[in-house]
């Protein structure tokens, strides 16, 4: 996950057919429906799961808004016009998708695994990670585009124009909201692929999850969509948002009322992706460094040139990893200078610079001085 590569990422081939539920806002809870729909063995219909945005749903399953508007009508418009609203339209519409994959997530997938294989919810939480406030919060985002758009409703017919967005993505991507974002986000996308590892690890080993996942991937409201699926469609979500905001602001002028709010939308959406991504980067070095402790000795220990001694519990101690990867040496002295090099593993803490053993005793100490100036790195 890089928030130096969101603006390249394309959104097609992400647009699994979706709709959803009010249920979403009631946390840990089956719906009455549900329950007995899986008690009786028979399939959720794609209604049921939907819930109250069923009609909802439908008025968005054309391909565009342009699809969706008498021809006549299109013609009165300028083309930027046009495309500015087939953008709003796929917003609205890809929400509505991602509302739906975690409605799977939660209703099919995660309430399913609790009830039908008997899985303790911490077990199921290590699969879907703040997948209930996930669903809060693209429920009330999904909800407010949808009263937007009820809005501007044309009369005497179903179609729609909307004028002004920005308002509702500002209202999204700060404050609490994005507070929220970045906590739920961060803890989503820091355990993605530890998440995918563990469902690997339940479906190689139990038969009844098998046998759960085999029947769930069978359905009809599924469609082949299985848990590693769901699971990286939530974590590239974030990363369309600017994609789109910056497709809107293309189709709109500069002196319109929107385009100032949309623009500081984008500004706000890149900043929760940057705190999401310092987020993962933070957890994958914890991951990291617990690794390497974990594969050293615990009986190494080693002198450090300011005469303190470095035990493999210092590696935990207060420290934060910053950077773990090879590194080469060359000789900087005598008459080998240049000539030799020395491939070395290099860890770099807040406060210390560890390299492989085994190249330490090939160099000067003048050589380690140079080397160890890079200690004080925050």
């Amino acid at each position: 996950f890089s928030s130096t590569r969101f603006d390249e990422m394309s959104i097609k081939g992400l647009r699994y057919l979706s709709q959803s539920t009010d249920s979403l806002h009631k946390a840990n809870k089956v719906n009455e429906s549900t329950e007995s729909l899986i008690d009786e063995g028979t399939e959720m219909i794609d209604g049921q799961l939907m819930g109250d945005f069923e009609a909802d749903a439908k008025e968005l399953e054309a391909d565009s808004w342009s699809f969706t508007m008498d021809k006549k009508y299109l013609k009165q418009l300028k083309k930027d016009d046009v495309k500015r609203q087939d953008v709003i339209y796929e917003l609205i519409q890809t929400e509505m998708h991602h509302v739906r994959t975690l409605r799977i997530m939660s209703d099919v997938y995660s309430k399913g695994l609790m009830k039908e294989v008997q899985l303790e919810s911490q077990t199921v939480e290590k699969v879907f990670p703040m997948l209930e406030e996930l669903l809060d919060l693209h429920t009330g985002f999904f909800s407010s585009l949808l009263e937007r758009k009820k809005e501007v409703k044309l009369e005497e017919t179903d179609g729609f124009v909307i004028s002004r967005i920005g308002d509702i993505l500002v209202n999204q991507f700060s404050g609490p909201k994005a507070d929220i974002m970045k906590k739920v986000y961060g803890k989503f996308c820091s355990r993605h692929n530890e998440a995918v590892n563990f469902y690997k690890e339940l479906h190689a080993k139990d038969k009844r999850f098998q046998a759960f996942i085999k029947k769930k991937m069978s359905s009809s409201i599924v469609r082949r969509m299985g848990i590693p699926e769901c699971i990286l469609l939530v974590t590239q979500r974030i990363t369309k948002y600017p994609v789109l905001m910056q497709r809107i602001l293309q189709h709109t002028k500069e002196n319109e009322e929107d385009y100032e709010d949309l623009s500081q939308a984008l500004q706000l959406v890149k900043e929760v992706i940057a705190a999401v991504d310092s987020k993962v980067n933070e957890h994958e070095k914890k991951r990291r460094l617990k690794e390497i402790y974990n594969r050293t000795d615990g009986k190494s220990i080693m002198r450090m040139k300011s005469g303190q001694m470095f035990a493999r519990e210092d590696l935990i101690r207060s420290r934060k990893l910053l950077h773990d990867g090879p590194l080469q040496l060359k000789n900087t002295a005598g008459r080998l200078k240049g000539k030799s090099v020395c491939a070395v593993r290099f860890l770099c803490f807040t406060s210390t610079v560890i390299m492989d053993h085994s190249a330490v005793e090939q160099w000067s100490d003048s050589g380690w001085t140079r080397i160890f100036g890079y200690s004080d790195i925050r």
